[in-house]
């Protein structure tokens, strides 16, 4: 009994202790509203000036609903704030806006500014931000995501 009782205890002790599990669990979502994240460079970027190419860029767009910006600063996504931009009301609209992204191949893609363009599900970005990890979010791209920059 005073084994099991300094086991329970220092079992007790540890797991008080124990940091939480840190690496985010995705879910695929594709109905579900999402965000494209653009990552910019640690070196290279000024956010403000970036953004106004990608706000600039997104006005040439022809789309139904306007697409919302904002930069966020998450520090565990880089030194530089994150583009996030919203208003895909699914995985399908997103990923057109990269593949669009991709194929036009607008002047902050050219000059290794922009690191990553990633589409993420709402309910991804935020265990990303609970976690405070994106840790295999690029696998996670990869393998349910057909348009992305890593």
């Amino acid at each position: 009994m005073k084994y099991f009782t300094a086991t329970l205890l220092f079992f007790l002790a540890f797991a008080k202790w124990s940091p939480a599990q840190t690496s985010p669990q995705f879910q695929a979502a594709s109905k579900e509203e999402h965000y494209v994240l653009i990552l910019l460079s640690d070196v290279w970027a000024n956010s403000k000036e970036i953004a106004g190419q990608v706000a600039r860029y997104n006005e040439l767009l022809p789309s139904g609903k306007p697409i919302h910006m904002q930069l966020y600063r998450i520090p565990f996504l880089g030194k530089q704030p994150v583009i996030t931009l919203s208003g895909f009301p699914n995985q399908k609209a997103a990923e057109a806006y990269c593949q669009k992204l991709i194929e036009d191949q607008p002047d902050f893609l050219k000059m290794q500014i922009v690191t990553a363009v990633w589409p993420v599900a709402l309910s991804n970005f935020n265990e990303m931000l609970r976690k405070k990890s994106a840790e295999n979010y690029p696998a996670f791209l990869q393998k349910f995501y057909t348009a992305f920059i890593i």
